[in-house]
């Protein structure tokens, strides 16, 4: 399965932001919305972010994920949001394209998969902003490079 790969570009001021940046792409905020979502929820500055985080937000698990490969999962992510937690990062899958604030490995071993569960009325009357996930071209602070992973690395574009 060939998939489509983004880098994104995302001006942030500290390390170990991989899951603002899955949570800005995956609920369609911005990168400062998305930091103060997470971190009302309990995540410290410049630290990791504990998977359980995405519960909090009403994300769905999907467990069924654990162990496979990036590659072989994103075949089952061709509609709908997610936000892929592997061994110590996060990314978002958007409608099939992957967006990352670093390289990952298809190969890589997911964790766990949350879905945005854009139609289930009982977690959208509970997490109203989820409702309010707009479109990625809609995004005002979306600096995304669409990235051929192998053509790109050679070309040195990303």
């Amino acid at each position: 399965m060939k998939a489509n790969y983004v880098l994104v570009k995302v001006k942030s001021q500290e390390k170990a932001d991989c899951a603002v940046v899955a949570a800005q792409f995956a609920l369609g905020l911005s990168y400062k919305d998305a930091y103060a979502l997470l971190a009302k929820h309990g995540r410290k500055s410049r630290q990791t972010t504990p998977a359980s985080t995405f519960l909090q937000l009403g994300l769905e698990a999907r467990w069924d994920t654990n162990g496979k490969q990036v590659g072989t999962v994103m075949s089952d992510m061709q509609t709908g949001r997610f936000v892929v937690f592997t061994a110590r990062h996060f990314f978002a899958v958007v409608d099939g394209r992957m967006f990352d604030s670093q390289f990952t490995s298809f190969k890589s071993r997911v964790k766990v998969v949350f879905e945005v569960p854009l139609d289930n009325p009982a977690v959208l009357s509970r997490y109203p902003y989820l409702e309010k996930c707009v479109a990625l071209d809609k995004l005002p602070d979306m600096r995304a490079i669409n990235c051929n992973r192998v053509a790109a690395r050679r070309a040195g574009q990303c």
